[in-house]
């Protein structure tokens, strides 16, 4: 669904601009990939389906997220409104539930905040451009999100937050429980640090760009 509501937007957009006819050019080769997922992945729709009952549901042509060892299939699942709850009332709300080795995605407000597989554990890179001794760095892994769809969930504008978003969300439902965490802010006046903030005690610290932490990618509702 984000993938086809990301190229719905991109028809407006061109529409806006007088460039309709590539927006939807664009919008149809989503289309046919949609239904080539489909195809290519009757057997795991075939599966999912067997997991249906009273409380989740899957359309009769679900969306298929593809990855490296089988696929997510897009279903329905029915939550109870609280008696005397505001149906409007906002929320922290998770839309893929965080499981060990696969990559979720959880919001918190204005913000989707992407939990890579075993985070704080396997995922430790460096700063952007440090060349370290990291699994990378922050630009290779914000490249490498951006285009996987299967790992950025359909979009391909993930970046890292700013070092006050990451302070924004701080004892929030869906904020990291611990750990050190890299942001996009660099210390001014010296190319070898970088502003990270600590979920453990809630303290901004300042990091030498070749220490490995933690990185959680984001990117704002469209």
């Amino acid at each position: 669904m984000l993938i086809i509501e990301s190229a719905a937007r991109e028809v407006v957009k061109n529409w806006e601009k007088g460039d309709l006819a590539a927006a939807v050019r664009e919008l149809s080769n989503v289309l046919t990939r949609i239904d080539e997922d489909r195809i290519n992945h009757a057997g795991a729709i075939a599966i999912a389906r067997a997991q249906v009952n009273d409380e989740l549901e899957i359309d009769d042509e679900p969306l298929i997220a593809a990855s490296e060892n089988g696929a997510w299939v897009s279903a329905w699942i029915w939550v109870p409104s609280e008696e005397g709850a505001e149906i409007n009332e906002p929320r922290h709300i998770t839309i893929h539930e965080p499981q060990a080795h696969k990559p979720c995605v959880v919001e918190t407000p204005d913000l989707q905040w992407l939990v890579l597989p075993d985070e704080g554990e396997n995922n430790l890179t460096n700063w952007a451009g440090s060349g370290g001794t990291g699994d990378g760095d922050t630009s290779e892994l914000i490249a490498k999100v951006n285009t996987d769809p299967a790992l950025g969930f359909g979009h391909s504008n993930w970046r890292l937050p700013t070092i006050d978003e990451l302070k924004s969300i701080f004892g929030h439902e869906n904020a990291p429980k611990a750990g050190i965490f890299w942001s996009s802010s660099q210390e001014k006046g010296d190319e070898f640090y970088a502003a990270c903030f600590n979920f453990q005690d809630g303290r901004e610290t300042s990091e030498y760009c070749n220490n490995s932490y933690t990185a959680r990618l984001v990117r704002s509702f469209e």
